[in-house]
């Protein structure tokens, strides 16, 4: 329905990463993704269903009992600020390329959900991560992406190193209890995890602004308490970790080619939903495609926050099949397809003939 498309759409913007190979054929795919009913219902609970929402009796069933969410949940403002506390910034996003951030210097900005971010790699060789947010008056410090140790505000200069530490920050003589090393950029956490950097919006989250003033007035900075680290990636993938790695997670022969950007005029679920139907509507669709997939071949692969979905390739009047050992003599000429969801809207497609995956 052309209702469920407006303007509350929390993924408008689509950053998609392409990977390729130094040589050979792409063993065993690509990366990871979500499983968007799981998500959504693992918030709902104990969770009252604020104004302007419609009841989800489907939230606590399993998945072959689900049912397509109410249309207010695409549509409310209440459901996108649920989805931003309970979801988007509560659990891990991959947000770029490892290589994308290799030399000392290296930065990239972003958004995710309502956050703007600065990712950079130090003078020391660690990846650091903060929000882009002047503590002065909340100018963006950086834009884009680019080489540098030091960023600057363009509003007041206000400067800060690769670390977040505030370096500079002019005319402020005479300014009571003021520190500059109170006044960094806030962390974020962030893990490089196979290929890819992972950011996780409630790690490192600051403390409340009315802890700070009181330890400033009080002259207590150790008081500040910081929000809890979140679980490593790989705690949060379970057990599909250890399946994306045989996959070809963290495949050497894996290079990153170039990033893009789609706008998306449509609310995120909507996209998702689409990409783990399970080949659906692939046959309809995409006929071209379906035509040389072997559609009774698709299966879907569950875990707790990814989904992987596998598809028989056809050629020449055969099919071949994804899960072939890495190190198999005869994967040359073996084809297969395959995409992955992770929760909640990281998605992949590899194509093994193709050499190629890409991410978004």
């Amino acid at each position: 329905m052309p209702g469920l498309l407006h303007c509350f759409s929390l993924v408008t913007t689509a950053h998609v990463t392409i990977f390729g190979m130094h040589s050979g054929p792409l063993r065993s795919g690509a990366l990871l993704n979500n499983r968007l009913l799981r998500s959504l219902a693992s918030f709902c609970r104990g969770i009252a269903v604020p104004a302007g929402l419609e009841p989800w009796a489907g939230h606590s069933v399993g998945i072959e009992q689900a049912a397509t969410l109410p249309a207010s949940w695409y549509t409310s403002p209440s459901a996108l600020h649920l989805e931003k506390q309970h979801v988007f910034h509560n659990t891990w996003q991959m947000v770029c390329a490892v290589e994308e951030l290799q030399q000392p210097g290296d930065f990239l900005c972003g958004s995710l959900a309502d956050v703007r971010y600065l990712l950079v790699r130090g003078q020391d060789g660690q990846l650091r991560a903060f929000h882009n947010v002047c503590r002065h008056h909340a100018a963006a410090v950086a834009q884009g992406a680019g080489n540098q140790l030091l960023f600057q505000c363009p509003y007041h200069n206000w400067t800060y190193d690769d670390k977040g530490r505030l370096v500079k920050a002019t005319r402020l003589k005479g300014i009571q209890h003021f520190k500059a090393s109170q006044y960094g950029l806030h962390p974020i956490a962030v893990q490089a995890w196979g290929h890819f950097v992972f950011l996780h919006l409630n790690g490192g989250r600051p403390a409340p602004a009315q802890q700070i003033v009181r330890a400033a007035t009080t002259g207590r900075q150790n008081s500040i308490q910081h929000a809890a680290s979140p679980p490593s990636v790989e705690a949060w993938l379970g057990a599909g970790s250890d399946r994306l790695l045989e996959l070809g997670m963290c495949d050497r022969q894996l290079v990153h080619l170039t990033r893009r950007e789609y706008t998306i005029n449509c609310n995120w679920k909507v996209f998702c939903d689409n990409f783990l139907d399970g080949g659906y509507h692939v046959p309809y669709a995409h006929k071209d495609l379906a035509g040389g997939l072997d559609m009774s071949s698709y299966t879907n692969e569950l875990h707790q926050v990814l989904s992987i979905q596998h598809c028989g390739v056809k050629e020449k009047g055969n099919v071949h099949y994804a899960d072939m050992p890495a190190d198999n003599s005869s994967s040359n000429s073996s084809s297969s397809s395959r995409e992955n969801q992770q929760s909640p809207n990281t998605s992949s497609s590899a194509d093994r003939d193709a050499s190629s995956t890409s991410i978004g």
